[in-house]
């Protein structure tokens, strides 16, 4: 299997350095001398498994959603893909900027204006509505996957699939934190919970549900807390904060219509937004009244202390999915040693069916 080298030469660009890795790709930065580019190959270790099929489908679903969305402003430019070579790939425009996961786990984002974080979470709303009458379903929206405040990106349609193939795949692929609990098929409606997760990081510094130095290890166990968590409406609402605990941009916001907002978008079945914007809208009018005007564009007193713990290990849960559920197979891979069992069991099971009816006819012989 082709292992790929600084130097090489990729649909003409020059692969400089490797920036990334994971179970499901590699990517390199590479130019042709006068722009930058990423290239993302898919890993071999996916390309020598049983079910490589799998693999190469969904690679090639991440070119077509990139391709079909990549005109979009806050979307990488998809230059070019191939997935017939003995390593595929796809060259893309290379992105620059920190991930809202950086920016939180080094425990600046709440240090940036509330302005301007809004406005990039606008921005990336209206770029995921798109995305969606498009007919591609994201399926891991998660500060990972976010770019840049103020030129955002949305990033990595690695497990995207079309609306039509909705139906047909595991429901519980994806990064575990922002996973609906309900597990209903990937729809807008899952991406849209996704991204009020986020939303609300970017506004208050934590999870709405879990304390990140206390979440679940089973994606399961992490589920039904989740689950349970929005129908017993004990998770963090807004107006049921502290004041240590709210945002200092916050102080003047209406505070029990944003809960109520949150909690729509956290309903536990089809009830929950089905458009971005709208949900982005109903935030944005909750937090721009007469009130919070003054507080906008405070920011809190840099002591060193403000969520560093909450943030510390925020790194961890967002990007989980890189070994755990992004490199799952929408088609479980067959366990060969279960298979060996089964077998052994069966033909044990036939033989002895197999006495026992030679014993019934020697039985039945007359003597």
């Amino acid at each position: 299997m082709e292992t790929i080298i600084k130097g090489q030469d990729v649909a003409g660009f020059r692969l400089i350095e490797q920036i990334g890795i994971g179970s499901a790709g590699e990517v390199w930065r590479g130019t042709d001398g006068t722009k930058n580019v990423a290239v993302k190959f898919l890993n071999t270790t996916l390309l020598q498994r049983k079910d490589r099929d799998v693999h190469l489908h969904r690679f090639h679903n991440e070119a077509f959603a990139l391709k079909h969305v990549s005109d979009l402003e806050h979307i990488p430019t998809h230059i070019h893909h191939d997935v017939s070579v003995e390593r595929p790939y796809i060259v893309m425009e290379f992105i620059e900027s920190s991930s809202f996961s950086d920016l939180m786990s080094r425990n600046e984002m709440l240090y940036m204006p509330l302005p301007n974080r809004l406005s990039a979470l606008q921005r990336l709303a209206e770029t995921l509505h798109i995305v969606h009458r498009r007919g591609i379903i994201h399926r891991d929206i998660k500060p990972g996957n976010m770019h840049g405040i103020s030129d955002p990106y949305l990033l990595d349609f690695s497990i995207g699939i079309p609306v039509k193939e909705a139906e047909s795949v595991e429901r519980s692929v994806g990064t575990p934190l922002y996973l609906t609990p309900d597990l209903l098929p990937p729809s807008p409606r899952t991406d849209n919970y996704a991204f009020a997760i986020v939303t609300y990081e970017l506004l208050f510094g934590r999870h709405p549900l879990f304390d990140y130095l206390n979440v679940p290890e089973s994606s399961e166990a992490l589920r039904e807390v989740a689950g349970q968590t929005i129908i017993d409406e004990t998770w963090h609402r807004p107006n049921q904060l502290t004041k240590t605990d709210l945002p200092v941009n916050l102080q003047g916001a209406d505070l029990d219509t944003l809960t109520q907002v949150f909690q729509n978008a956290f309903m536990l079945s089809d009830d929950r937004y089905a458009d971005t914007t709208a949900f982005m809208n109903d935030v944005l009018e909750t937090i721009h009244v007469k009130s919070n005007v003054a507080y906008l564009d405070e920011l809190p007193v840099p002591t060193g202390d403000v969520t560093v713990v909450s943030f510390g290990s925020v790194e961890q849960f967002t990007d989980h999915a890189v070994e755990a559920f992004s490199a799952n197979t929408d088609l479980p891979e067959e366990d060969t040693g279960n298979l060996n069992t089964r077998q052994w069991i069966f033909g044990l099971s036939a033989l002895f069916v197999l006495i026992f009816v030679v014993l019934v006819v020697l039985i039945s012989l007359p003597s």
